[in-house]
């Protein structure tokens, strides 16, 4: 499997899987179930928004690869996008954790982890493994050109 086809496949699933994630979190708005807890943040309109243009950044990169072009830029910030969301939704979780357990805020009484989870935190993982592949990637092409010039 060339590069490309790496890329492609990678940016496809990934832009899939947010596309998904948006519209699951604006279902959550609507559909108040237990369950729905675990697959959103609670029903955040704006973050299922934020989900389906990090999808879309994606789903740009794989049709770049799937054309011919290079789909890096596009792959690299979807991946920065990931990160910077889930990190985002790390800190809120941290902040709110700190809030109930250390400084036992009696607003956060009835809190739990479960209740600011969100599956963008899930997601940094593989986002931040695909930036590390397409960077070291990136780094190397330079090198490889070199050699090959002073053949």
């Amino acid at each position: 499997m060339s590069s490309n086809n790496k890329g492609f496949a990678a940016s496809l699933a990934m832009g899939a899987i947010f596309i998904v994630l948006g519209i699951l979190e604006i279902a959550a708005g609507w559909i108040k179930e237990d369950w729905m807890n675990w697959l959103s943040a609670g029903g955040n309109f704006v973050l299922g928004l934020v989900l389906m243009v990090i999808g879309a950044v994606f789903l740009f990169a794989a049709r770049g690869f799937r054309s011919g072009r290079d789909g890096d830029a596009f792959l690299m910030v979807g991946c920065g996008l990931a990160l910077f969301i889930g990190l985002v939704a790390l800190l809120t979780l941290a902040a709110n954790a700190s809030e109930a357990y250390l400084l036992g805020n009696e607003d956060f009484a009835e809190w739990s982890p479960v209740d600011d989870f969100s599956p963008t935190i899930v997601m940094m993982v593989p986002a931040l493994a695909l930036l590390y592949r397409q960077l070291k990637a990136f780094w190397a092409a330079p090198e490889a050109k070199a050699a090959e010039v002073k053949q």
